[in-house]
């Protein structure tokens, strides 16, 4: 039994299928749970509000009071 050109494209692709969509269904999982991580998580997506708030604080851009007032509002003891 021989198959024709059209028959192995269809085979070709169906296989294609098999291996695409799981591969697209794992990326899309990754994308969804690493977009909803702790963003305070360092070097992923930046750094933390209390840790800008720090950084500020050091470079003297903020008062000691002024950085208290921000910590309270992000609800940090």
């Amino acid at each position: 039994m021989s198959l024709g050109f059209v028959e192995l494209m269809v085979l070709a692709l169906a296989w294609a299928a098999m291996v695409a969509i799981p591969v697209l269904i794992v990326g899309a999982i990754l994308f969804v749970v690493l977009r909803r991580s702790d963003r305070s998580t360092p070097g992923m997506l930046g750094p933390s509000p209390l840790g800008i708030l720090r950084e500020r604080l050091a470079r003297g851009e903020i008062s000691e009071q002024e950085f208290e007032e921000g910590k309270r509002l992000l609800g940090v003891r």
